[in-house]
């Protein structure tokens, strides 16, 4: 009886023991998400300065230019996941590979 008595006892305090351990876990996981928050604010926040300061109307002004700039082309991303064609370059001048301009 005084067996079944100690084991149940040990099994008590390595559940109690795993407990802790899991609570302590969680909360280093809570401390770690906090930080990454505030370090992707702090980024987000850096990198909208940036756009802001490099953006092509910001340009033109540190330029000197006095007129805005008529158009603004935009550059389009490119998903990496795909493999992009092979280029293929002619000598030919543009206006002979495109009849439409």
């Amino acid at each position: 009886m005084s067996i079944a008595v100690g084991v149940v006892v040990a099994s008590l305090l390595a559940v109690v023991g795993g407990n802790m351990q899991l609570a302590e876990g969680q909360l280093r996981l809570e401390q770690v998400q906090s930080r990454l928050a505030q370090v992707q604010s702090a980024y987000a926040a850096a990198l909208a300065s940036v756009a802001a300061e490099t953006s092509p109307q910001a340009l033109a002004l540190v330029a000197g230019l006095r007129a805005q700039p008529r158009e603004i082309l935009p550059i389009y991303s490119v998903s990496l996941r795909r493999r992009l064609p092979a280029l293929t370059l002619s000598t030919a001048p543009c206006c002979t590979l495109n009849q439409a301009r």
